[in-house]
């Protein structure tokens, strides 16, 4: 699958790699990587929902409106844990919110 996201950021979400802010903090990765999506525009916190990652989402600054970014079937990274059964990310996410 071609994924427009950096091929980086991609597979540390799916792999739910939560060093890889730290390991590529030097390293040639574009500036607007938190914006990158994939062609059904996932964003880094679609992925990470999908494969149950939710330590990657402590990564993210807490105000990044990827949190609540939708993709193309309107579904943002809340419904994607659900969806998937991540009951830990579910909990997470809400609770994100409550501030």
């Amino acid at each position: 699958m071609l994924c427009a996201v950096h091929h980086k950021l991609y597979k540390a979400a799916r792999s739910g790699e939560v060093d890889f802010w730290r390991k590529n903090k030097d390293a040639d990765v574009p500036d607007d990587l938190l914006h990158q999506k994939t062609p059904m525009d996932n964003n880094i916190l679609h992925i990470a929902a999908e494969f149950k990652h939710m330590d990657f989402f402590k990564q993210i600054p807490p105000q990044s409106p990827l949190f609540w970014t939708t993709n193309n079937k309107g579904e943002t990274p809340l419904h994607v844990a659900a969806r998937v059964g991540c009951d830990e990310g579910v909990e997470f996410l809400i609770n994100h919110a409550k501030p």
